[in-house]
């Protein structure tokens, strides 16, 4: 059990915390071994967690880690990650897991990359671990920033996957766009590995949440508060999921538009 809980309760579920649980995870910040010497697990943010909502999901974290460091859009300490860390996670684990990071169908693809040709995978890894990883650390930096836990759900977005509707698409610019204009500055000591920032509460409730790892790849979270999950839903979220023409326009000006007829522009 961990010291210095004082009998706090887990930033999840409540129950009384047996330990503290790094948000995000510490995998994610390469071992000094691994980067010549920097220290980039120094300052690292924890809350109080309990058993159930910290060693039950190490798996899922060090999925997110190997998904985070083999992505094509990614810095020098990420390039770090995938040669060091990840790949002797890979080397442990065996082929079952690769498969299971990279989905039953994967292709090779040669791609330009800073005008030189390399080799790339394009696959589909198992989504719902990755959530669940992104969703335990949106609820961590909101009980750490907050000092309480959420009561409600967390909407995410992950910007640095590659969706082929078009509606998916839409709504990760329209998201993409909002955020832009509500978040100038991000926060974290190792902003290199992971930089976050939350936005004010908006005029119904949600409270907006920007991660960023290894600098290039961004996640967008929304906390949809409980009183708001059981009122009745928009006109305009009626429309998109009823597959009716819907467009949004933004403060900026720009336009998005959901489920476009066929032959309009």
């Amino acid at each position: 059990m961990a010291n210095n809980l004082n009998h706090q309760t887990c930033y999840r579920c409540g129950a009384i915390a047996t330990s503290n649980e790094h948000v995000p995870p510490k995998c994610l910040f390469p071992e000094q071994k691994d980067s010549f010497g920097y220290n980039y697990r120094d300052n690292l943010l924890t809350v109080p967690s309990c058993d159930e909502h910290n060693s039950k999901k190490s798996n899922d974290d060090e999925f997110l880690m190997l998904a985070l460091a083999f992505l094509v859009k990614s810095n020098y300490v990420g390039f770090l990650q995938m040669h060091t860390k990840a790949a002797r996670a890979i080397r442990r684990k065996g082929e079952k897991f690769v498969q299971n990071l990279t989905g039953p169908h994967f292709t090779n693809k040669s791609i330009l990359i800073n005008g030189k040709k390399s080799e790339v995978i394009l696959a589909t890894p198992d989504m719902d671990r990755i959530m669940n990883s992104l969703e335990s650390i949106s609820y961590g930096l909101y009980y750490h920033r907050f000092k309480g836990q959420f009561d409600g759900d967390v909407r995410i977005v992950i910007d640095f996957v590659i969706y082929q509707d078009t509606r998916t698409i839409e709504f990760q610019n329209i998201v993409r766009t909002l955020f832009d204009q509500e978040i100038n500055e991000m926060s974290g000591k190792n902003n290199r590995v992971f930089q976050y920032q939350f936005t004010a509460m908006d005029n119904i409730g949600c409270i907006g949440l920007k991660m960023t790892f290894y600098e290039y790849s961004h996640v967008f979270v929304s906390f949809v508060p409980k009183s708001l999950l059981e009122s009745e839903k928009t006109f305009t979220q009626l429309s998109i999921e009823n597959g009716w023409p819907t467009t949004i326009k933004l403060k900026n000006g720009s336009t998005y538009t959901f489920n476009k007829k066929e032959g309009t522009v």
